[in-house]
């Protein structure tokens, strides 16, 4: 016999609160096309050992290949 889930405190947990990031995370919002980051969230110098910031491209932080396989798998549905 499987117990039954209870969620009510789901909405009790902090990743609901809007415009933070997980100290473990980072976001980053890059052009489709030219991969040029436009929005940095979350702490990239702790956790890269580099500060990665706006106008730089995805390649010039993440190395060439690893932003092409970004592409890759980003490729709109248009």
């Amino acid at each position: 016999m499987t117990d039954a889930l209870d969620l009510t405190d789901c909405d009790k947990e902090p990743i609901h609160i809007p415009g933070s990031i997980q100290p473990h995370g980072l976001m980053w919002v890059a052009d489709q096309t030219t991969q040029e980051i436009h929005h940095v969230a979350g702490d990239a110098g702790r956790l890269l050992g580099r500060h990665a910031g706006v106008g730089e491209t995805l390649g010039a932080v993440l190395g060439d290949e690893l932003a092409s396989r970004i592409a890759q798998r980003t490729v709109s549905a248009a």
